[in-house]
């Protein structure tokens, strides 16, 4: 073999090995990128796992709240019938120790009551019943206003839980918003004040109950943010209606959010809480609420000032009803 058929076979054998390793080059380049999408698909498929179990555990919280309302009810009822018979026996009993109270000034100088009358003064002025009379009177009047709290707390959480939530129908947005709030106000875990500055607006077409999660989700979020960083924080509820929308905010004057992260908020499993202290679908769960309601939610928020958001939802065409 000549030294030009020797080259020549070198030169293919090149060429041969070239094209095998740009072969494998692409064939290894088809297998990494089929690799990152089979991992792509794969946590997607457990994202929407764990967001299944999110709402399944969603769904069976608000049954369970529904019937712990329902049997609330039940003892409340009675104990305010009891109460406001209460309430009219109480004035009775007062007029008749004033009564007495005038007998027993009458028996004051006669000797023959002497004795008695020491007895009967030395009690009422030991067990203290001229305070006691005037303090049942506010005592009444705390139990009325903590039991109509009791009430407005299952009336709340019967509307959060309730059984046709996934209804379309006209509402009143904002009796959503103070029913929801009536519930978080509940909350002893932090210290806070809740400021409602809502107006009258006109109905929306929506679900009460997906409306009430949403609400419940972001007057949540206002809360901590500003229990985290100070003892006092103030979260403040607005309505207004623009053009063919109704608007309501949750506002707070907690830390804000650094601008880089306000769009990745309502990514799901995104959370700038601590682990373990939320999943992170809160927010992902209303967006798409609000998208069902063919609303809009608007985020605007200062680090070091606080956040104000924006739900915006359509106006109701058809007839309203009388709010009650």
């Amino acid at each position: 073999m000549d030294l030009s058929s020797v080259q020549r076979a070198l030169k293919r054998e090149r060429a041969s090995r070239k094209l095998a390793e740009r072969l494998l080059e692409e064939k290894s380049r088809e297998l990494f990128e089929s690799f990152q999408k089979l991992e792509g698909a794969h946590e997607e498929l457990k994202q929407n796992q764990r967001q299944l179990v999110q709402s399944e555990k969603m769904a069976s919280l608000g049954v369970l709240s529904a019937g712990v309302a329902h049997e609330i009810n039940n003892p409340i009822g009675f104990v305010s019938s009891n109460l406001a018979t209460l309430s009219e026996y109480t004035p009775v009993f007062h007029e008749a120790f004033l009564l007495l109270k005038t007998l027993l000034k009458k028996l004051e100088n006669e000797p023959a009551y002497a004795s008695d009358y020491q007895t009967v003064k030395q009690f009422l002025e030991e067990r203290e019943i001229d305070y006691l009379v005037e303090d049942t009177t506010d005592i009444l009047a705390e139990i009325h206003e903590g039991l109509r709290r009791v009430t407005e707390i299952v009336s709340g959480l019967q509307s959060f839980a309730r059984a046709d939530k996934a209804i379309m129908e006209p509402i009143d947005i904002i009796a959503c918003v103070r029913s929801t709030a009536s519930l978080v106000k509940s909350d002893a875990k932090h210290r806070f004040e809740l400021v409602d500055e809502l107006v009258d607006t006109p109905f929306v077409i929506g679900s009460t109950g997906k409306l009430n999660q949403v609400f419940m989700n972001l007057i949540v979020n206002a809360i901590q943010a500003v229990s985290s960083v100070k003892d006092n924080g103030k979260v403040t509820l607005r309505s207004r209606v623009q053009g063919h929308f109704v608007n309501v905010e949750i506002c707070d004057d907690g830390p804000g959010i650094d601008a880089a992260l306000v769009d990745k908020i309502f990514e799901p499993f995104f959370t700038t809480k601590e682990e373990g202290e939320g999943t992170g679908l809160g927010l992902s769960l209303t967006q798409g609420i609000i998208k069902e309601h063919d609303g809009e939610i608007i985020v605007d928020s200062k680090p070091g000032i606080g956040t104000r958001i924006t739900i915006a939802i359509p106006i109701c065409n058809e007839p309203q009803t009388t709010r009650s």
